[in-house]
């Protein structure tokens, strides 16, 4: 009787992945997500250079390219930020830092507020390139040259 004891289970256990399974790999498929993190962590890896500075917003967004730290390798993702990720650093503040890099990447959420709008009002940066991953935004803010 144990052999009878065992096929039951696995009889179970094939009836469940044939009742899932379509629903499983479904809910794996790029486009069942709000956002496309992989995208963003590969527009970043390819596009990026060594020391350009990432400000997130909201200031929690870090974690977006927490999965893909090798995204964000050689980039400077703590000096646009207070309180190590979790706080926006003030206007004054974020422009002072902002004003030592010559390119800075803005990961943002749907809608824009607070830093992500300073960067954009900032006459020293112009938006040079931009991706829309679903409900995050990436864009790359480089310095103007000064004319004299």
């Amino acid at each position: 009787m144990p052999a009878a004891r065992q096929v039951l289970p696995a009889a179970v256990l094939a009836v469940l992945v044939v009742l899932t399974g379509p629903a499983q790999a479904a809910i794996r498929l790029p486009l069942s997500r709000t956002d496309n993190l992989r995208g963003l962590a590969e527009a970043l890896r390819t596009h990026a250079r060594p020391g350009d500075g990432v400000l997130y917003v909201p200031a929690g967004n870090w974690m977006s390219t927490l999965p893909y730290t090798g995204s964000v390798a050689g980039l400077d993702t703590w000096s646009l930020h207070a309180d190590r990720f979790f706080g926006e650093l003030p206007p004054a503040q974020l422009r002072r830092a902002a004003g030592r890099m010559a390119r800075v990447w803005v990961v943002e959420g749907a809608t824009s507020y607070g830093n992500a709008v300073e960067m954009r009002q900032d006459r020293r940066f112009r938006r040079t390139a931009h991706w829309s991953f679903r409900t995050r935004q990436l864009s790359l803010y480089e310095r103007v040259a000064q004319v004299r």
